[in-house]
């Protein structure tokens, strides 16, 4: 095959030589199997050297003998440009006719004078004779240059001052290049635009803007008094002009910028005429030219271009760039609309793919609440946005996934990894030419790298949300472990000396410098206060009504317990000071909620930190609900907390009549914890929730 063979010409191997070439040849002749002329054919394209005379003429003489090399043959390139039938017959040409060629090339190599200041001279005197074409003819004159016997001339050169013909002309001659130019701008009427539409380049148009060139270096203050009606008559002739290098370029801009001011609607008209001709071309420039100028007029214009369906792609994707890297938002509730029309046959099928990809690029949201759900109810249109995105990987990828939030990111990647699994990637030996199915691979890669490097819990809690739906994937506890130390690394900051011997002299005391450490800190009071209920000297019964005649128990009022367990964490954690680094608050909020806020002395290094705890007994109605409509949807919600527990009191007493009552299902202490500690980690997408079950039981 090809790459076999490339390898044996251009690898380790070097089997294939350029000496090699005429047997080839031969072989190829004889060759009576496909096959084998197939073989050959590519060995005689890896070998050819047309420095060679010897390969040339092999090669000649072989396409007029022999069908087969002329088939094998189809595309070579021989010198100047010519394929070998036009080398053929001009080759055996000359060979007929050696003193005729000789006799050129003798006449060749003779130089030429060109007497460019007389033709100067005289197109100038045709000009102040009433002729003002003559300053096109002028203008040519002008960028002669005679080089080594060849007449040179730089048509797209706008600058008239860097020829010969102007260093070298005298002063005099100087000045009435400069009058003339004066007159040509005020007399001609070039009407561009109904050139433009018949001929790429339009001469006329071209002179005056070298006109203007050449005036604003040697008599600025006569562009200064050019009127709009002047200014309306050569607007598109600026606009249209071809610059090469970019300070000609940056000159250009100005030039229709001022344009732009003095006849607005020139320019306008222009627009969608330059954007037809390069279109064609495959070169879009004329939306980089007004730059400068670019208001909402010109954005409408442009807008209403984008909106013809014969155009390119590419050109349809540089006119939305333009304009969303602006934030125009015509553009961008356009491109929303060409993904909500997607299987309307009146669009073409790449543009509500280019549509998404512009949208992703360079919105500054990424506009996700429209490409998400379009991506998830349409995968085959969510495929080739896929595709089309990893052409961007280089350039855009982290433009890309900073865009989009670290729950997003994670539920993104998932995406990605099952459309395109890991295991379906092509593999390579030695070097390659990337494919599309390449780039993918890239791309989603690119979208797990970016997580780890985030550094955060949001972060930490995308990569858990991946290893729950690739539990197979053990690569990700390792990517898991990375993401953990760079959210440690990136949020960690040293505590101050006095932090640091408080730490030091107490073990219980801690430094919480994020929600999760102060999230922990509570759980290990939550113990200690287990410890309290059920210990030597148990506190439980403070929990429980007692009816001593009846020797019956009742638990107190869920107000009753959230009470108990406030006051014993604003005993546990704020008297003893268990925090070093922050003041503890904890409070009782609306019905059965506690606050716990963390606050520090210097609000310039940390920010203020929140866990909500709700509190339910075993026998509320909305026990194994209320964690996601009441904790996650509303008291998190509305207070823009990230971090919660939900605490269940167990009361389970044969004393208490009603306990029977409301666990008809018998459920048990273990078997809760473990229906709530599950259903905390599903409901752990963006926030951080933790279930505590204790035991409140009485004898």
């Amino acid at each position: 095959n090809e790459d076999d063979i490339w390898n044996l010409s251009r690898y380790e191997f070097h089997l294939l030589l350029s000496e090699d070439f005429n047997w080839f040849a031969r072989q190829l002749i004889s060759a009576t199997l496909e096959s084998e002329r197939t073989v050959y054919s590519h060995f005689m394209v890896e070998t050819f050297d047309r420095r060679r005379r010897q390969h040339i003429w092999t090669f000649l003489i072989s396409c007029r003998d022999s069908q087969i090399i002329r088939e094998s043959f189809p595309v070579i390139v021989l010198f100047g440009g010519l394929i070998y039938p036009d080398f053929f017959r001009i080759y055996f040409w000359i060979k007929s006719k050696p003193w005729t060629y000789r006799k050129r090339r003798l006449r060749r190599g003779k130089k030429k004078k060109y007497p460019v200041q007389k033709y100067i001279r005289k197109y100038l005197s045709r000009f102040e004779r009433g002729d003002l074409d003559a300053w096109c003819h002028l203008n040519k004159v002008i960028g002669v240059t005679n080089s080594n016997g060849l007449l040179i001339g730089n048509e797209y050169e706008s600058d008239l001052t860097k020829f010969d013909g102007w260093t070298k002309a005298a002063d005099h001659v100087r000045q009435c290049i400069i009058n003339a130019a004066k007159t040509y701008l005020l007399q001609k009427d070039p009407e561009t635009i109904v050139h433009l539409r018949n001929e790429s380049t339009h001469r006329p148009s071209m002179a005056g803007y070298r006109a203007l060139r050449l005036l604003s270096a040697n008599d600025p203050n006569f562009i200064e008094t050019l009127s709009a009606e002047i200014w309306s008559r050569w607007a598109a002739a600026i606009y249209s002009y071809i610059e090469i290098g970019e300070h000609a370029k940056k000159i250009q801009k100005k030039f229709i910028k001022r344009a732009y001011e003095k006849a607005p609607q020139q320019i306008i008209d222009a627009l969608p005429v330059l954007i037809d001709i390069e279109d064609t071309k495959g070169h879009i420039v004329a939306v980089d030219k007004i730059e400068m100028c670019l208001d909402n007029r010109l954005s409408e214009a442009i807008l209403e271009k984008a909106k013809d369906t014969k155009l390119s792609p590419r050109t349809f994707e540089i006119l939305l760039k333009t304009l969303m890297t602006r934030d125009f938002q015509a553009a961008t509730e356009y491109a929303k609309s060409i993904i909500e029309r997607r299987n309307s046959n009146s669009l073409k099928k790449d543009r509500p793919v280019i549509a998404a990809c512009s949208l992703v690029l360079y919105t500054n949201d990424a506009s996700w609440s429209t490409i998400w759900p379009a991506m998830r109810q349409d995968v085959n249109f969510g495929r080739l946005v896929i595709e089309s995105l990893a052409d961007f990987t280089d350039r855009y990828s982290n433009d890309i996934a900073s865009k989009l939030s670290e729950a997003e990111l994670g539920q993104f990647y998932i995406w990605v990894a099952k459309q395109y699994p890991p295991t379906e990637d092509p593999v390579h030996e030695g070097a390659y030419t990337p494919s599309r199915r390449d780039l993918v691979a890239d791309f989603r890669g690119m979208l797990i790298n970016h997580l780890v490097n985030r550094g955060t819990i949001e972060a930490c809690s995308a990569i858990m949300t991946i290893i729950e739906e690739f539990p197979d994937e053990k690569r990700f506890k390792d990517v898991l472990i990375r993401t953990q130390a760079n959210t440690r690394r990136q949020t960690w900051s040293p505590p101050k000396p006095k932090e640091f011997i408080d730490l030091v002299a107490r073990q219980e005391k801690r430094f919480v410098q994020n929600g999760s450490q102060l999230l922990e800190v509570i759980l290990e009071s939550f113990q200690e206060y287990q410890d309290e209920l059920k210990g030597e000297l148990p506190s439980v019964s403070a929990l429980w009504n007692e009816d001593h005649r009846k020797k019956r128990f009742k638990p107190k009022e869920e107000n009753d317990f959230s009470d108990h367990v406030a006051g014993f964490l604003r005993r546990e954690i704020s008297q003893r000071g268990i925090v070093v680094n922050r003041e503890v608050r904890i409070r009782r909020s609306q019905l059965t909620d506690i606050h716990v806020d963390a606050i520090t002395e210097d609000e310039n290094v940390f920010k203020s930190l929140k866990v909500i705890i709700e509190v339910k007994g075993c026998w509320h109605d909305e026990l194994w609900t209320a964690m996601e409509t009441q904790l996650v949807n509303r008291y998190l919600k509305d207070h823009e907390c990230q971090w919660g527990i939900y605490l269940v009191g167990w009361f389970a007493s044969d004393s208490w009549d009603g306990y029977k009552r409301y666990n008809r299902k018998k459920v048990t202490i273990d078997k809760a914890r473990t229906i709530l500690t599950k259903q905390a980690r599903t409901l752990s997408n963006d926030k951080e929730i933790r279930a505590v079950v204790l035991d409140t039981s009485r004898d």
